[in-house]
Order: structure tokens, then sequence, then C-alpha cells
């Protein structure tokens, strides 16, 4: 273990309801939860109602030691013999509770869920499926549908049907990108392979999720599948709508990236380190348009250093097209 996970190895998880059976399933929904049981209700009921008969099992980790919460409350309400609840005798953190789920879970395959996310009835059948299926995958991951919850309830949600499913290997040079992996909602991954890479780490806070994607594609095969949505990932309520999160994605995310190009084999850096510079700006003023006024993108420019000239738009273009090749050979459509 590393400096990540044993970070709060002195503090305890006490299980305060349910009990595992003997027999070990195949797959862990674990759910790190704090303080939000009316969308954690939601997310519990999505992950009860699978059509599969494959087992599982789920465990929630309340990152909270206050006695007779109301999470205690809502899952012996439930009274399901699938769930374990935890509670942490210390608050941990976001991404130390994060990392407490993956000690906790017991099976080899782990899927993460936010509180106030849901998965759809066929998760754990597709699931299940495609790591029959798929005996390279470590990681799998599906892309979500995405909803507003300031502008959509889930009576609103319409899957509409398609006629084939995309498959996509993701490398780790695709990370340059950064918009591979949406978030954590609905994957699910080889739990040898996140304790050995050390979990989440704090420090990359708000990308550490992101960090962790990068760390995994270096020790496992990553699969994404879009077009076939199996999980939903609802914003609204979030840490990730403050601004001083938005501002942190920004700053982080280059960081990560430029870790990435000293890793990358690749011979011509300084063309990366233009697509870097270009890409940032580019998701800077996507950023803005999406949060107009939230990010002084004059300060940014000047804290990172991002101005550019020509050639550095030039190598923009050349690395953006050897990524669009890479991709290419690694992408597949699976006809339904």
């Amino acid at each position: 273990m590393g400096k990540n996970i044993e970070k709060y190895k002195e503090i305890e998880s006490e299980l305060v309801f349910g009990r595992y059976s003997e027999e070990v399933p195949k797959v862990s929904i674990v759910i790190p939860t704090y303080n939000r049981d009316h969308l954690l209700k939601e997310a519990l009921a999505s992950a009860l109602n699978q059509d599969s008969f494959e087992p599982y099992e789920i465990i929630v980790v309340e990152d909270s030691p206050e006695k007779n919460s109301k999470i205690e409350k809502l899952i012996e309400e439930i009274n399901s013999p699938k769930i374990m609840l935890y509670k942490n005798k210390k608050n941990l953190g976001l991404f130390g509770n994060w990392n407490r789920c993956l000690e906790l879970a017991r099976t080899e395959w782990v899927c993460m869920l936010h509180d106030d996310d849901i998965l759809f009835p066929n998760y754990i059948s597709t699931i299940s499926r495609t790591i029959k299926e798929n005996k390279a995958a470590d990681f799998i991951f599906y892309k979500p549908l995405v909803i507003d919850l300031r502008e959509k309830s889930l009576d609103e949600v319409y899957i509409e049907p398609q006629k084939s499913i995309e498959k996509k290997k993701v490398l780790s040079q695709f990370f340059m990108r950064g918009d591979e992996l949406t978030g954590i909602v609905g994957i699910c991954f080889k739990r040898s392979i996140a304790l050995k890479i050390d979990g989440f780490q704090e420090e990359m806070y708000p990308s550490s999720d992101w960090e962790f994607f990068y760390k995994y594609s270096k020790e496992g095969e990553i699969y994404k599948y879009e077009n076939y949505p199996i999980a939903l990932y609802r914003f609204g309520e979030n840490e990730s709508l403050k601004p001083k999160t938005i501002e942190g994605f920004v700053y982080k995310d280059f960081e990560i990236k430029k870790y990435i190009i000293e890793d990358l084999d690749f011979k011509y850096k300084s063309v990366v380190k233009s697509y870097l510079k270009v890409m940032t700006l580019k998701h800077i003023d996507t950023l803005e348009r999406k949060h107009s006024g939230i990010l002084d993108k004059r300060q940014i420019v000047e804290d990172l250093d991002l101005s550019y000239n020509f050639f550095d738009k030039l190598n923009y273009r050349v690395y953006k097209m050897y990524l669009a090749i890479l991709e290419a050979r690694n992408r597949w459509k699976i006809h339904l």
C-alpha cells in the first residue's frame, strides 16, 4: 500500500448494517456518501433494481461517525441483504472515503457509484457480459447519460435505442485531451490494480479521478463503450459546479498533463507541449461559455504561461491528427 491508502489506516470503519454472504460475488457496487440521504435513496434503489441474476453486493461507506444518522435509518428501512453499511469513525474527506471503499470491497471487480447518480436496470448484466466477452479488459467504462438536475427530472429521462455501440481501447496518450472518461460514475475496474496504483490522490483535487484513470491506463487495459449508457450522471447539487472547483480543474488538469508529457514515450515532446498550451486555452474558452464570469482567463494565462505562436498552433494540429489516427486504430463498432 502507498501513502494514499495508508494515510487513514488508523481510522476504523465500522460495519453497522448487513453481513457478508459466504459466497464472494464477482462484483461490488461501492457508494461513498456523506449527508445526502435524499439522493442516496434513489442511487440505492437503482443499484437494487437490477435485471441480472448474477450475484453482487452493495457497500455503502458513510463518511461520518454520527450515530443514528439519516443514512443509517434509510438503509435500515430498505433492509436489503445485498447492502452493507460502514461508518468511518472520523471524517476521511472525499477521496479518502473513495480509497476506503476500495479497501472494504472484497471482490476483484469494483463498480463505483456516486450517491447522487443512477444505475440503469441492465447495469450489472451488461458489465458481467462485458467482463466475460472482453477478457483483455481490466477497466470498463460505459459512457453515462448526463442530465442537469436544475433543468430536468428523472421522469423526463429518455434513452434513444441504438443500432450499434462504439468500443474503444483507451491509450495513455489519449489523456492529453482530458475528456476520455467523464468522471467515476458507473465505471467498473479491477480492485487489485486500483490498490497497486495507490488509489486516489487527494492532493490532485478536484482532478483526482482523472489522475487515477491515467495511472490505471499505465497498468491495465481500459475499454470505453459509447452510445449505450447504463448509468446516469446527475449534476446540480455537486461540488463540481462551484467556481473554485471549476478553476481548480484548469490548474490541476494542466499539472497532470505536464506530468503525462514527461512520462510519454514520444520523441517530439515540444510538439506535445504546444498541443497542451492550445488545448488548455480551448478548454478555458469552453468553460467560460458554460459558466460565464467564473474564470479569470487573463490570470490563468499568466499563471500557466499559455502564450503561444503560429508554430504552437501548427504543432497542436499535428498532434491532434496523431491522436485521431491512434484512436481510429483502436476503435471498433459493435452492431446490436
